[in-house]
């Protein structure tokens, strides 16, 4: 029997305005991956 290695995730929760997140990835503070936009609706 394999043993299962146990994996801790750890999450922040932090509150950025629009204009704030827009700064960051302009800056390459922030890389968002794939790029993407969702489709008309």
């Amino acid at each position: 029997m394999e043993s299962i290695e146990s994996k801790e995730i750890r999450t922040e929760a932090v509150d950025f305005s629009f204009g704030e997140l827009l700064n960051l990835h302009r800056d390459g503070e922030v890389i968002i991956q794939p790029e993407y936009q969702r489709l008309f609706r």
